[in-house]
């Protein structure tokens, strides 16, 4: 839900209702189980075919190794682990949660710069500008 936003509807009765759901989502301190979970999300994303290796011809930027799903598993377990002490780092963006783990020193400006180059180059490929 840390990407959630409401998109349709009575958007005053959205914000109200992600405001009311923020603690849940925005956790002050993990608790083993929510560890537990990050880590099995991990194993799904090993488990999946071809994620084994990068290869030039056919790899799957989306889903293969070092591809976006990898980034934005990282950005996002980012800010579950930091955003619940500090709502800078809550972007529903996976580009602005980068962003935002730069800005405050949790990530270098160089990692920064190479996690958000994959995903500029998907934007590309996958609206034709090949």
């Amino acid at each position: 839900m840390i990407k959630a936003r409401a998109c349709a509807g009575d958007p005053v009765s959205g914000a109200r209702f992600l405001k009311a759901i923020e603690p849940f989502i925005w956790r002050r301190n993990l608790d083993f189980a929510a560890i537990e979970d990050v880590h099995s999300i991990k194993r799904q994303i090993h488990a999946h075919e071809g994620h084994a290796h990068i290869a030039v011809a056919g790899h799957n930027i989306k889903l293969g190794r070092g591809g976006i799903r990898e980034i934005e598993f990282f950005a996002q377990t980012q800010q579950l682990i930091l955003g619940g002490r500090n709502p800078s780092l809550r972007p529903n963006t996976t580009m602005g949660a980068l962003e935002a783990l730069r800005a405050r020193g949790f990530v270098s400006d160089a990692t920064c710069a190479d996690l958000k180059r994959p995903t500029v180059f998907c934007a590309i490929w996958s609206i034709g500008c090949r």
